[in-house]
């Protein structure tokens, strides 16, 4: 009688034990390949397709207007030193993050702002 339900109890704990390796197995297996392999695949694969495309952008402007423009001031002497120990750059910056994000959630129909 108890070597029945031994041999029960040893088919039974083979069985969830083989079956619990199996799903540590293919946890850990799917865990390094979406933590590990799948970021740099995708990292690779954009970065090759933003390369193209900035390529195209910089091909196609240089041939239609020739060069560049920057729309960017540069600030040199007291004006510049002014502006970056009060940090006015910065605060100009977070103004208009916030006027941009304040515009982009006006668009939204169901928003209160």
């Amino acid at each position: 009688m108890y070597g029945i339900l031994l041999s029960i109890f040893y088919a039974v704990t083979k069985t969830v034990f083989k079956t619990l390796a199996h799903w540590v197995a293919t946890k850990a297996f799917f865990t390094t390949l979406l933590l590990i392999a799948f970021p740099i695949v995708l990292n690779n694969f954009l970065g090759r397709f933003l390369e193209k495309i900035m390529t195209k952008v910089s091909e196609s402007v240089s041939s239609s207007s020739g060069t560049l423009s920057s729309i960017t001031y540069n600030f040199t002497g007291l004006s510049a030193f002014f502006i970056n120990h009060m940090f006015i750059d910065d605060a100009l910056s977070i103004i208009f993050s916030a006027l941009a994000t304040r515009f982009i959630l006006s668009l939204i129909p169901f928003s209160r702002v």
